[in-house]
């Protein structure tokens, strides 16, 4: 969750053991800015340029890419991780499992009731 409730990789958890991503590619800013009424309920989801994936994420490459789908040093991204932008392409980010301690409850209020443990 970024701050504020909003809900933009809804499912994911820091107890799962494992990362999750959510991408959007392709989209305006006007159309993002559409996107924060469904975001902040986590059912922006498998809307136009959304996608999101659950699964054993250990090691991300960021880097920009040309017309033909190569990697390329030409222009640099902004990445941003939890809402603030911390890096720019080419970027590595490495998902290491228990390594924050997390205190307080399983389920929390805004999770759906269900656990990965």
């Amino acid at each position: 969750m970024f701050g504020g409730g909003i809900k933009v990789c809804p499912g994911a958890s820091p107890i799962a053991g494992k990362g999750t991503l959510c991408r959007s590619q392709g989209n305006s800013k006007a159309r993002m800015i559409t996107m924060m009424g469904p975001m902040k309920k986590g059912k922006h989801i498998g809307k136009k340029g959304v996608s999101y994936r659950c699964n054993d994420c250990t090691r991300l490459e960021i880097s920009d890419v040309d017309k033909e789908g190569n990697p390329s040093d030409e222009s640099l991204l902004i990445v941003q991780v939890d809402g603030e932008p911390i890096l720019q392409t080419p970027a590595l980010i490495e998902y290491f499992p228990n390594q924050i301690l997390i205190r307080g409850a399983v389920v929390t209020p805004w999770d759906d009731g269900k656990s990965d443990l």
